[in-house]
């Protein structure tokens, strides 16, 4: 075939394969320097320090003699009896009441008040529209009387008495007819 023929096999072009050949970088001559540079240039070394002082004991506090109680503060800041105070005055005009006069202490509501040895009492007068005591009452609020919900009787119950009584007329519905076994009523209002 034309296919056969003209893609046959052939061999493919490449490049020569070549490996590369080793530096010899691992490879010393000689042993293997276990130090470091760091380790070479900073070696250990014996520290500069300032000679070490003890202070000496200067026996402040080991006195035989009577401690002195007094401070600064205590002898220039004493108190004084009566204090330093400038002397109150007055202007002029400032006197309003007469100081020498005796002040009347009686007030509107002291004068008008009535001390009662026994605690007197008014005796309570009742209305004439005041309920009368004895006799019953019902106790019952404006609140319940308007705006509770007033039960009024269900007029389903007179229907169903009318069935069973063989469709007599009620208080509020008039028999009709039956037709096809429903009841029909008519209301009398």
């Amino acid at each position: 075939t034309v296919h056969k023929d003209e893609f046959q096999k052939k061999q493919q072009d490449r490049a020569a394969v070549t490996k590369p050949k080793e530096s010899g970088i691992l490879k010393g001559d000689g042993k293997l320097n276990a130090i470091s540079t760091s380790a070479n240039e900073y070696t250990v070394k014996r520290g500069e320090r300032y000679e070490k002082a003890v202070p000496k004991n200067n026996q402040i506090l080991n006195s035989t003699g009577k401690m002195e109680l007094s401070t600064t503060t205590h002898d220039d800041y004493h108190t004084n009896e009566g204090g330093d105070r400038f002397a109150v005055t007055h202007h002029a005009d400032s006197d309003i009441f007469d100081s020498h006069a005796d002040f009347d202490g009686h007030t509107i509501y002291n004068d008008n008040f009535i001390k009662g040895s026994t605690g007197q009492r008014i005796t309570g007068v009742r209305p004439s529209t005041a309920l009368k005591l004895g006799g019953s009452r019902e106790l019952i609020s404006g609140y319940q009387a308007e705006f509770q919900p007033k039960v009024e009787p269900c007029v389903a119950g007179e229907l169903v008495e009318s069935v069973k009584k063989d469709h007599k007329t009620t208080k509020h519905f008039e028999f009709n007819k039956v037709s096809s076994g429903h009841h029909f009523y008519e209301s009398k209002s």
